[in-house]
């Protein structure tokens, strides 16, 4: 659990630099994006 963990957190760390979490999150509450799609734009930009 603790390697999940670290390795989220750093993922989110690495997304989140420009605020791009924040528009994502609102791209979701606003129903313009789905959850789904959203987490593969997140691997996506992480070369995940």
């Amino acid at each position: 659990m603790l390697l999940q963990e670290t390795l989220t957190a750093r993922a989110l760390e690495q997304f989140d630099r420009n605020g791009r979490m924040q528009e994502l999150i609102a791209r979701v509450a606003d129903r313009t994006l789905d959850p789904y799609t959203a987490v593969e734009e997140v691997l996506a930009k992480l070369g995940l």
